[in-house]
């Protein structure tokens, strides 16, 4: 499969999305529905890690599936940590953290492992934490950039 999903602590507060090889938009669209129905399972912030180190190039069309991720997002997802992507993805994030209502604010983008866990770390969980509580902006200093 190129792109799985799983939860990456007992708490379940960090779910960890792996993109792999080459994959597909309707791959993605299936992931954002994946990602909703898990955290429809929980009353608590969930904060998602979206790991790339493995991705080749996205598909084509990708601001769409930005678009309609952000329409299909639980009121209870936290923040996305995308980790090791390409220019042109950091590129469409970024845009995508300023322009798309509900998602505005709430994505960073990283070059490993270590420094997502520990942008979620600092991070509140509890049911009524819910994203932009206590998220600063997307600036160069918290993006890795």
């Amino acid at each position: 499969m190129p792109i799985t999903i799983e939860w990456i602590n007992e708490e379940k507060t960090v779910l960890l999305e792996r993109f792999e090889g080459q994959w597909s938009l309707d791959d993605y669209f299936r992931l954002v529905d994946q990602a909703a129905d898990h955290l429809d399972t929980v009353p608590h912030t969930v904060h998602i890690i979206a790991d790339g180190t493995r991705s080749r190039l996205p598909p084509t069309r990708l601001f769409s599936g930005a678009r309609y991720a952000a329409r299909r997002k639980p009121p209870n997802q936290g923040i996305t940590v995308f980790v090791g992507i390409d220019a042109f993805t950091e590129t469409l994030i970024h845009i995508a953290n300023r322009l798309l209502p509900g998602v505005a604010g709430t994505l960073r983008v990283v070059n490993t492992m270590a420094e997502a866990e520990q942008i979620i770390a600092q991070l509140p969980t509890s049911a009524h934490a819910y994203p932009g509580d206590s998220v600063e902006a997307d600036t160069p200093a918290n993006t890795g950039t």
